[in-house]
This record gives structure tokens, sequence and C-alpha cells, in this order.
């Protein structure tokens, strides 16, 4: 998957970084499908309907509003302001990343691991 690099708002100083879905048969995914958003690096994904129909630490929502994935709703990593929103706290944190000015300040990731 190539995601377009971010660009900068001169107005605002911050970053938007793109959201991109694909259907990639080189991406290890069982539906194909894969998507990278908020500065993430690409991970696997599925149509949903609603959070429910989601794995943990994921939320169901749009990604695009133009181009062939239009409209379409995909398990994504839950937004989120502390790591307790992200369900298991031996498995996900808050993690930092973009988030728009209406966005909480984190997404739900796997726990980073200890060396």
């Amino acid at each position: 998957m190539e995601v377009p690099p971010p660009e900068p708002n001169p107005t605002t100083g911050s970053v938007s970084y793109p959201a991109v879905v694909e259907v990639n048969t080189a991406f290890p995914c069982d539906s194909l499908v894969c998507v990278a958003l908020a500065g993430v690096p690409p991970y696997c994904s599925q149509i949903c309907r609603e959070d429910a129909g989601c794995p943990e630490a994921f939320e169901c929502r749009v990604v695009n509003a133009a181009g062939p994935f239009a409209d379409r709703r995909y398990c994504v990593w839950r937004r989120c302001r502390s790591q307790l929103e992200c369900g298991d706290v031996t498995t996900y944190d808050c993690i930092a990343g973009y988030y728009g000015p209406n966005e909480p300040p984190g997404l739900c990731g796997p726990l980073a691991e200890e060396e």
C-alpha cells in the first residue's frame, strides 16, 4: 500500500494525514482490505455496520468521503482519551497520532512491548 505523505496546513500549523482504503492481494489480510489513517502504518480491516462488528479496540466508521470506497464503514483503531477506552489494558493502549480539532487526542493500538 502506498500512502501519500502528510500535508502541512500553513494556516493552523498542523499536519493532515491522508486516509486510505485499498483492496490489495499482496497485503496479508483475510478480507484483502487494508486501511491507513491518522499517520498509523497500514493494517488489515473489514467492512462493518456498527462497532459491535469490530474487534476489541476498534470502531466502525467511514474512512473516505470520496472515491471508490466512499461512505463505506470499516473497522479502524478506536479514538481514545485514556487506555481504559481501548479495552484490555494488558493488550491495548491509547497512543499518540494525528487527530483533527474535534477528535480525541489518541488512537487505540497494541501495547508497546518492553525491551
